[in-house]
């Protein structure tokens, strides 16, 4: 109880509102999702995609059924490659 996390579906914590300095908490957030917001980092259909810089996938997922905080989001039907050679 108490827990600040990105989603309710992430093992990831960044700290407990009921134990924890805010401001600990906070540089927590910061600090451990700063990568996570760069699509640079992307990898899979996520980093070939079209729309990584809007969207960038749910990375919750990712790392929980891939394993990969960067890895593509495996629940995503986007497919880039039938976006471009059918246009």
């Amino acid at each position: 109880m108490g827990y600040v996390m990105p989603c309710l579906f992430a093992s990831l914590r960044f700290g407990n509102i009921l134990e924890d300095p805010i401001e600990e908490t906070r540089y927590n957030m910061i600090v451990k999702t700063r990568d996570l917001r760069d699509p640079e980092k992307l990898k899979g259909k996520c980093r070939s995609c079209n729309y990584r810089s809007i969207c960038g996938g749910c990375r919750v997922r990712s790392y929980e059924l891939g394993g990969d905080w960067f890895g593509e989001d495996p629940l995503c039907s986007y497919n880039p490659e039938e976006s471009t050679s059918s246009g």
